[in-house]
């Protein structure tokens, strides 16, 4: 059997609450039920809005009330070059493309997403406008999907809906 890792991801843009605490320890007591690991992943990417006095805060609560995770915290901005070289690779082998919607087109395709019957999570799944005119200097890097090509995804996460059109993109690890 392999190993079980977990892992508890807050943004420290404001202080714990209970629906992390919670999170933190469901994914604790599973890893630990399974003799595994449970890891501590700070997502501080939202520069704007991440704070150091949260992540203070969120690993102090979390050693408080005895959730003590594996090794060290990770940091993700600390993560950032990797993060980059990833994305390159994503565009190179064209599972992601450059998007260079201006944020206006981005929110009538958001709007028009929301109405769309498709659409079974909160997040927006949107075509790129065709053809595509640059006009922004410095381009969003874009998720493409195997199921629907090509394909916006306007967050980090997506659950994708299982549509009848065949791959047009192989995914291989």
């Amino acid at each position: 059997m392999s190993l079980v890792a977990t892992r508890f991801a807050p943004s420290p843009t404001g202080p714990l609450h209970i629906g992390g605490v919670r999170t933190a320890l469901f994914n604790w007591l599973f890893s630990k039920n399974n003799k595994g690991k449970f890891y501590l992943r700070i997502e501080d990417t939202d520069k704007e809005r991440s704070k150091d006095e949260y992540k203070n805060q969120i690993i102090q609560s979390l050693k408080w009330i005895g959730i003590n995770y594996d090794g060290k915290e990770y940091i993700q901005s600390k993560n950032i070059d990797k993060h980059k070289e990833i994305a390159e690779e994503l565009l190179k082998k064209d599972y992601a493309y450059k998007c260079y919607c201006s944020e206006k087109e981005i929110e009538e395709q958001r709007v028009k997403a929301k109405k769309s019957p498709n659409v079974i999570s909160p997040f927006t799944i949107f075509e790129p406008p065709t053809p595509i005119i640059v006009t922004a200097a410095h381009p969003n890097s874009r998720a493409a999907d195997p199921f629907i090509s090509p394909v916006a995804v306007n967050d980090l996460f997506t659950f994708w809906k299982s549509f009848s059109t065949p791959p047009s993109k192989t995914f291989t690890s």
